[in-house]
């Protein structure tokens, strides 16, 4: 018995020894984090985070957060916004146990609820009006032994009533959830709610709705400040539009975004949308549409060049606006304005002048593509494409704006090669009404000239170029090459 009361003694005493430590530490750690945010992302963002301690606690701490613009401009609308709206208290249990909210065990559990209340003293001259007046947004974060951060948050239904313009936008609860390294941001990203929904108060009828729309995303690295590695897609099992006096549509979209890194340094981007009608037709021309997709990926780029470009167009934005702010917030006389617009247009010149001397530093000859995937689906011809590839073969020249203008201007055609190709059915243009009949009339040319296949249930087109040849159908055209370079600035074949 003795024993055993030893042995709780001791893992009370290491508890509330692991406890103060902890507790020591934690208002130093959260100080830093808020240094480095604001470090990191003051100039970019225009916002300034400063905690500030409350009650110092053996288990629970207290610390409100407060921010603040870096900005001249958006000090003043700032001032504007009620002080509850511009201060967050957070409630911090020190580990490396946790007992308000749940039972848990880690370093640190930070908890803050913000009612949406005060909202209504910002809306209100701008004529919307917010309910519920009771909603509230609960935040909870946990940082875990391994220094891992999970973050959740979820917001009560709200509405916006606009009363200009006689409208109601319902926002169902809102959860987000997060699971990051809380120094790299390196993790993934989760939103989601079961509804947004537009109505016309006077026709009493919902306009638009979004059901089931999610929002997620991963960050592999961070480059340059608020420059990314990862991939967002957004989504909806409906999106449903409801016209005048016509039948609903229901959609179903999603969207994907994607910078990932490529072997030996280079990057890609990738994006791509897919739209798909589950009932309902779409308006005017695009009738016949049932569903739609398109992807364009740019890869081969260089990771170094694109961190050297958004570095230096970082700091020429910042630049930037801080003139606008200076310009908006002084007292200007028509010398000092004139002044301000000169410098003004050095900056914009300045920026016309990276991104055309970037354009050597991020697209690597024999390395760098862009492709391009189309698909649209009709009732009557469910198969239509079009692929296309453009590579880079030709370098920029390096150092000299004129000379990479010049390159742009007069060879083009020297710098890159294309492979396309096209399908539509053989009804295809027919489907879309009058237009389409013309359009599909047209085509006897082309095809009598071999611009054009007609196939057994399809018109296929397929190109492809390269500074020295040119073959479509797998025809070749030099003749055309060179009245193609002519049209695009080139010098014609050697």
């Amino acid at each position: 018995m003795k024993r055993l009361f030893f042995l709780f003694f001791i893992l009370i005493a290491l508890w509330l020894g692991a406890t103060g430590y902890i507790g020591g530490q934690t208002g130093p750690q959260l100080q830093r984090y808020f240094q480095d945010l604001n470090r990191r992302f003051a100039d970019q963002m225009g916002v300034q985070y400063y905690l500030k301690p409350v009650k110092k606690g053996f288990f629970v701490s207290t610390y409100s957060l407060e921010v603040n613009t870096t900005l001249p401009l958006h000090a003043e609308p700032l001032r504007a916004f009620p002080s509850e709206l511009r201060r967050v208290r957070l409630n911090v249990e020190h580990g490396p146990l946790f007992f308000l909210h749940g039972l848990g065990i880690g370093l640190a559990r930070i908890t803050s609820a913000q009612s949406f209340k005060p909202y209504r003293k910002v809306l209100a001259p701008a004529g919307i009006v917010l309910e519920p007046e009771t909603g509230t947004f609960r935040t909870y974060a946990t940082v875990s032994f391994a220094r891992q951060l999970h973050f959740m948050a979820q917001g009560d239904a709200f509405a916006f009533i606009d009363t200009e313009h006689n409208t109601s936008t319902h926002i169902a609860p809102v959860a987000l959830t997060a699971d990051i390294d809380p120094w790299t941001y390196v993790g993934d990203y989760h939103m989601k709610t079961s509804s947004i929904e537009l109505t016309a108060l006077r026709r009493k009828e919902p306009v638009f709705r979004l059901k089931d729309l999610r929002l997620s995303g991963h960050i592999d690295a961070m480059l340059r400040g608020m420059f990314f590695l990862g991939d967002v897609t957004m989504e909806a099992a409906h999106m449903q539009i409801y016209p005048p006096k016509k039948d609903p549509i229901d959609l179903t979209p999603r969207f994907v975004f994607a910078l990932r890194s490529e072997e030996n340094g280079t990057v890609g981007l990738d994006c791509s949308s897919q739209m798909r009608v589950l009932s309902g037709t779409l308006p005017d021309s695009a009738a016949p549409i049932v569903s739609a997709e398109g992807a364009l990926r740019l890869g081969g780029l260089s990771r170094k060049g694109l961190e050297s470009f958004y570095g230096k167009i970082h700091r020429l934005q910042s630049d930037q606006m801080h003139l606008y702010h200076t310009m908006m917030s002084q007292q200007n006389t028509p010398e000092t304005m004139a002044k301000s617009l000169v410098k003004l247009q050095r900056l914009q010149q300045k920026i016309q002048e990276v991104m055309i001397l970037s354009l050597g530093e991020v697209f690597l000859p024999g390395r760098s593509t862009l492709s391009l995937h189309l698909t649209l689906a009709t009732r009557r011809n469910p198969d239509n494409r079009a692929d296309a590839t453009l590579r880079l073969i030709g370098a920029f020249p390096k150092g000299d704006t004129r000379a990479i203008q010049r390159t742009l201007l007069t060879g083009f055609p020297e710098l890159f090669t294309l492979d396309a190709e096209a399908r539509l059915g053989k009804t295809f243009l027919q489907e879309f009404g009058p237009e389409g009949i013309r359009a599909h009339a047209m085509l006897a040319l082309p095809i009598r000239e071999g611009f054009v296949r007609d196939e057994k249930r399809a018109f296929v087109s397929s190109i492809r170029y390269t500074p020295r040849s040119l073959t479509v159908n797998h025809k070749s055209m030099p003749q055309l090459l060179m009245v193609l370079k002519m049209l695009l600035g080139g010098r014609g074949q050697k």
